[in-house]
This record gives structure tokens, sequence and C-alpha cells, in this order.
């Protein structure tokens, strides 16, 4: 007797990979946006440090800039709080911390915590 073994995908694997797949194109798409405004984020305090007189401007100033830059790249929904400028000895020193929160499902939340630096001497 010579019984041959089926080979193949089942419909409940085509099932189960296709609802696999559509959880992580829809987790993509919640998260690439935060992804990108960090990006964003990340450029605006990555060219501050291409200003010439940095050091005078005043910390209001300096959160001015930043907040302009953003909005050019419409990143709007940073608190004034997530903005650290400190001046020292010559140095400025900037820190924009932050938390971006996107809704996943019902009540469950996805949070990513973001930290961008930048240190420039007078």
């Amino acid at each position: 007797m010579n019984i041959k073994k089926q080979q193949g995908i089942t419909t409940l694997g085509i099932l189960i990979g296709a609802v696999v797949l559509v959880a992580a194109m829809l987790l993509a798409i919640k998260v690439v946006p935060l992804y990108m405004n960090d990006y964003a984020v990340g450029k605006a305090v990555a060219s501050l440090a291409q200003e010439e007189d940095l050091y005078l401007k005043t910390k209001s100033e300096i959160r001015s800039m930043i907040r302009r830059k953003l909005s050019a790249d419409y990143v709007t929904d940073l608190d004034k709080d997530a903005f650290q400028i400190e001046k020292n000895k010559g140095t400025i020193t900037i820190d924009v911390v932050y938390e971006a929160r996107v809704s996943v499902v019902a009540n469950i939340d996805l949070v990513a915590k973001f930290a961008h630096h930048l240190e420039k001497a007078k």
C-alpha cells in the first residue's frame, strides 16, 4: 500500500497567517508616525548645533526656534516641559525628553519614550 502524505497549508493556516499579518500591519500604521515625529524632533535639535549665536539666546527663544522647526514638520504634540535647556560655563545643553502614547485597541495603549541631547560650546 502506497499512501502519499499530503503536503501544503490548510485553510486554517491561511486564516491564522492572515490575522497575524493584518495585526502587524495595523500596529505598524499606529507606530510608524511616532517614529516619524521623533525623527523630526531629532532633526530640529541637531539643527541647533549649526546656530552661530545659540548661547546668546534666551531659553524661551531657543524653545521658540525648536517649535518653529517642528511646526514645519507638523509636530505639535510636545509639551513645554519636554524641553530642558541649561547654560553652564560657556556650554549650552539642550535635552528633549518626552513620551508618545497611541491607542492600539480599546483600552490598550502603546507608550514610546524618546530622548534627544545636544551640547554645544560657546
